[in-house]
């Protein structure tokens, strides 16, 4: 019973983290987009806070998993020995307040880079017109299906008093 108590939660924590991971590694994805396109410059404070606590929790991770877990593994002598667990756990405890912590940067500055973008839409909708010159005129012309019927070509009218095309005046010589 106490073996599936252990194995219980080192399965929570490691699902915890592979979520916290995936998440991160989804609006990690999203920032670097952003990037590509522009709307983050590299020296962004905040942008370069973000990529350094992720540049120090995958260290960690790498750290922990590659360096200290296969000692841990082979000193583990007696079946009733609680070193490997005790120290999986305490590291998913640090790495899982860390994660959550970039977690909460990154949604912020998501948030904050969608504030702006609607004040910014939102200006360039709400713009005033302050040339108001031809509003009479378009209130007077509402009802009318054409606006410039006078760009209509007459179709019963006589010949206007235009010079006449050269081109035509030549073909009509020859």
């Amino acid at each position: 019973m106490e073996y599936q108590d252990n194995i219980s939660e080192v399965e929570q924590a490691v699902r915890l983290l592979r979520e916290h991971i995936e998440t991160i590694r989804i609006n990690l994805e999203i920032l670097e987009a952003l990037k590509l396109n522009g709307r983050i410059k590299d020296t962004d404070k905040r942008y370069i806070q973000i990529t350094e606590l992720d540049r120090k929790n995958k260290k960690s991770f790498h750290e922990f998993v590659l360096d200290e877990l296969p000692g841990l593994i082979k000193a583990r002598i007696e079946p009733g020995n609680k070193v490997l667990k005790k120290s999986f756990l305490d590291w998913a405890a640090d790495l899982h307040l860390s994660l959550s912590y970039l977690d909460r940067i990154i949604k912020d500055y998501l948030h904050q880079i969608i504030g702006v973008d609607e004040s910014w839409s939102k200006d360039k909708k709400d713009l005033e017109v302050k040339d108001k010159r031809f509003w009479k005129f378009l209130d007077r012309e509402q009802d009318k299906a054409r606006l410039f019927e006078s760009f209509d070509d007459p179709k019963n009218a006589q010949k206007l008093n235009q010079t006449p095309d050269p081109e035509v005046r030549k073909k009509e010589q020859q």
